[in-house]
């Protein structure tokens, strides 16, 4: 049999390569999965779906779900990391937390706060790495929505195509789904991560705070791998646990003593990984800034991204725009 044209050439279904992890292993790819049409055997891609209306070439329509494809591992993996390395965080600020104590020779009738934080640079790292890989990915998400919409195929920043629906297609299910996820929580997103990147100001740590007397502890709180709650543009003062990052290990003690009809008696200081004293501040340092739960805050994140891919996908698939 000879073939004069490239129509000709019998193309079978082959092997199919392994993909780790596994497809449809969320809804987010489950719904990327959907989004791409095939014919009645289930093997060859077609372009004449009467529900997949599309404003690009169909070869980059599936470039682009490809790539969406690949941030949704992305955004699994970084998360699986960062839980990872919060258990093991854990483990370490437990043993700091059996051993903060209020010293027994305070003044009588004097009330003391002493305040512990350990720092891991390994959590910013790594926290920074999700943000990374969902703002990313949200662009890359808005591109695929961009194939769908008349003249924005080449629109590739997530707040453009954005605003392009809320222009002119207001109401439309996509223009919805968008418009509420960034006052909830694109934005936000998108601003944590330029601290970042021009800030470095993360700061995840976990702290705990001992209230007490010199014969008995009132409370005791803690927050394990607290971050800002909201984006900070400024550099971290030396007092937010940086001091850990520039030591290769260090420990920031504080103590307050409140003696009836004196004046509050407050220090800090930070101690290097031999014990010695470093840095000693007599008063109160600089703000620290309220702080979140920063494993709550990844794992909302990740949920919240991998739903939004979903709904999205579905949104432009089943409601076509008008050409």
């Amino acid at each position: 049999m000879t073939w004069e044209r490239s129509e000709d050439l019998p193309l079978k279904p082959g092997p199919v390569a392994d993909v780790d992890p596994p497809l449809n292993a969320s809804a987010a790819e489950a719904a990327i999965d959907k989004a791409i049409p095939r014919s009645d055997d289930k093997a060859i891609p077609r372009s004449d779906d009467p529900l997949l209306k599309l404003d690009v070439r169909f070869e980059e329509y599936l470039s682009r779900l490809a790539s969406l494809r690949r941030k949704c591992h992305s955004v699994r993996h970084r998360l699986e990391q960062w839980q990872e390395l919060v258990r093991s965080h854990r483990e370490t600020f437990d043993q700091m937390v059996r051993r903060a104590e209020i010293p027994g020779d305070l003044p009588a009738n004097a009330q003391m706060c002493l305040r512990l934080s350990a720092a891991d640079t390994r959590l910013d790292s790594e926290l920074e790495a999700l943000i990374g890989a969902a703002r990313s990915g949200l662009d890359i998400l808005a591109r695929v929505v961009a194939a769908f919409i008349p003249g924005a195929s080449q629109m590739h920043r997530y707040t453009k195509v954005q605003g392009k629906l809320e222009k002119e297609h207001p109401g439309h299910p996509a223009e919805v789904l968008m418009s509420e996820a960034r006052r909830a929580w694109v934005d936000e997103v998108r601003e944590r991560r330029d601290s970042t990147v021009h800030y470095v100001a993360l700061s995840a740590a976990s702290t705990i705070e001992v209230h007490g007397t010199s014969t008995r502890e009132i409370s005791r709180t803690h927050v394990v791998v607290g971050i800002p709650h909201v984006p900070t543009k400024e550099s971290p003062s030396i007092w937010w646990d940086p001091a850990s990052v520039l030591l290769g290990g260090a420990a920031h003690r504080s103590m307050t003593v409140d003696i009836p009809g004196k004046e509050r008696l407050e220090a800090h200081g930070i101690f290097d990984r031999s014990g010695r004293l470093i840095l000693r501040h007599n008063g109160p340092p600089p703000p620290r800034p309220d702080v979140i739960d920063g494993d709550q805050y990844a794992c909302e994140l990740a949920q919240r991204f991998e739903a939004h891919v979903a709904a999205l996908l579905d949104a432009v698939r089943t409601t076509p725009f008008p050409f």
